[in-house]
């Protein structure tokens, strides 16, 4: 990234109790003094952004950074996109794409794999809130299939592909118009 981006990706719970929220202030707040406009792209958004302990929400919510820090937040899963642009619907300097990132853009959409949602809620007993919930996704179908000990059915009967837009992260912030 050059030195005008600030880059978080990850589980948000990993790094919930870490001082990187403090960090990134700091970080954003001398590049505004120093006259560049920062930016913060979390791809993989999901819906940590629900948890008042997601370090992203922590920063948006710091009222020092409600006028000063843009961010994207990047999520494949349509589902959960459309919910995190209804979460952030009152915060102007919050947008979300609904893509995957990767490391060129893709000239046609990549498979990505999810937990249906439809297929989990017709199951007799309901597995972990992480699997109910359908928050598991990833280009890689191994990645999903390691969740198998969660639920009580082969996890391959739960898993969706869906096709998704594939863009890199230079394409991601400008498609919301953040300058690189």
């Amino acid at each position: 990234f050059g030195p005008r981006e600030i880059s978080l990706s990850g589980s948000a719970r990993s790094i919930a109790a870490s001082p990187l929220p403090r960090s990134l202030m700091a970080h954003a707040l001398a590049l505004d003094a120093a006259g560049r406009r920062p930016a913060l792209v979390h791809v993989g958004a999901n819906l940590a952004f629900r948890n008042r302990n997601d370090p992203v929400r922590s920063l948006v919510s710091e009222p020092t950074m409600q006028s000063l820090l843009r961010v994207v937040l990047v999520e494949p899963q349509p589902r959960v996109a459309d919910e995190l642009r209804r979460m952030t619907s009152n915060m102007s300097l919050v947008s979300v794409v609904n893509s995957a990132a990767c490391q060129s853009d893709s000239p046609n959409n990549v498979t990505f794999y999810q937990i249906s949602a439809a297929k989990v809620s017709a199951l007799k007993r309901k597995p972990v809130w992480f699997v109910k919930n359908a928050q598991i996704s990833s280009l890689s179908k191994a990645h999903i299939q390691k969740f198998r000990r969660f639920v009580d059915v082969p996890i391959d009967r739960l898993i969706e592909e869906i096709a998704v837009p594939c863009l890199s992260v230079r394409s991601l912030v400008a498609s919301v118009g953040v300058a690189w």
